[in-house]
């Protein structure tokens, strides 16, 4: 449920959040400041009341080995990244052409532009198939949700 918060009680809210206070408005002094950062030192972000031993990390890292690979990793798509690709895919010249096709661009609409490296996509996913109409220009990272 959103609800709209008066202006009133929005400036309560800021009051009561300057300078060192909690949300209840109360002050901390130094001490307690310290006693708060030394309690909440080695604990894990998930669970501020869990602390966790070396050991402990290592068998939780141990159990996790392998769960995003294969055919576990949410990209999947039938091992088709071990396929090997067309004869033209090694010649930059016609790479360079594709992107030169696309205004040297990322064409993903919903792009954010944070780099400027691009490359080139298979539109449906077939290594071999080099055709310019099954290629588009992305940057690194549309590329590699595709």
């Amino acid at each position: 449920m959103n609800r709209k918060l008066s202006d009133e009680h929005k400036k309560n809210i800021a009051d009561s959040m300057k300078g060192n206070k909690n949300m209840l408005g109360k002050t901390f002094s130094d001490e307690h400041k310290e006693k708060i950062s030394k309690s909440c030192k080695g604990r894990t972000p998930w669970n501020k009341n869990k602390k966790l031993s070396d050991e402990h990390k290592k068998k939780i890292s141990k159990s996790h080995k392998g769960m995003l690979l294969g055919e576990n990793h949410p990209n999947w798509k039938g091992g088709i990244s071990c396929e090997p690709y067309c004869q033209v895919w090694s010649d930059k010249e016609y790479k360079e052409s594709i992107k030169e096709r696309d205004g040297h661009r990322c064409l993903n609409p919903e792009c954010n532009e944070l780099y400027d490296k691009l490359c080139l996509h298979h539109i449906n996913y077939i290594k071999k198939d080099c055709r310019p109409n099954n290629l588009i220009t992305l940057c690194i990272s549309c590329n590699s949700v595709h």
